[in-house]
């Protein structure tokens, strides 16, 4: 079975640009496209052109760590990728941290505004609970004018009045007339 032209020249490119010759078509186009950007992007004078490095291990020294790179560097793990503008050289591992820092930045600005909303919310909350309270207070003032009202039309124009109607008128007259000086305060503010 004879190897895919197309994928046997698109492996001696990425060998002759040093790249790593394992993948897939389009993961060797991939690459030598991010390679070939990067070169271009770098100043001329320069040999190679200037990208950051990332790798990421479960090194527990640095000598650990250097070891790591050199076997990274050997089995050819390393890729080359853009990310948000710029190339990054690194195991697949180090390139998924590489934009790290844009997204902690966004996840800080998002934070930031939901703390916002949520003070936004818990003054609206504030002022709620004291038109709630507001209200509690007024009610047992309101259901005495109410019921006055229904006793005087039971006695005014029905003419059926009990003696607890009258009871009732007499408590709705010292509310609606002598009042309670915090219920009256209350209609006015509201």
């Amino acid at each position: 079975m004879s190897k895919d032209p197309v994928l046997e020249n698109l492996q001696k490119q990425c060998k002759a640009a040093g790249l790593p010759t394992k993948g897939s078509k389009a993961q060797l186009t991939k690459r030598l496209k991010d390679w070939r950007e990067c070169k271009e992007s770098s100043p001329e004078n320069e040999d190679y052109p200037k990208c950051d490095a990332i790798l990421a291990t479960d090194a527990g020294t640095k000598m650990d760590a250097k070891v790591a790179l050199g076997q990274a560097l050997q089995e050819g793990e390393l890729e080359v990728e853009r990310v948000r503008r710029a190339i990054f050289v690194g195991n697949r591992r180090g390139l998924d941290l590489a934009d790290l820092q844009q997204r902690v930045h966004v996840v800080e600005h998002k934070t930031a505004s939901l703390k916002d909303e949520i003070a936004f919310l818990k003054d609206g909350l504030g002022q709620m609970n004291d038109r709630l309270s507001t209200l509690t207070l007024a009610l047992r003032e309101y259901r005495q004018v109410r019921e006055r009202f229904i006793s005087t039309f039971k006695r005014d124009k029905l003419k059926n009045d009990t003696k607890t109607d009258r009871k009732i008128i007499q408590g709705g007259n010292i509310t609606a007339h002598g009042g309670d000086a915090a219920a009256d305060a209350l209609l006015y503010e509201g």
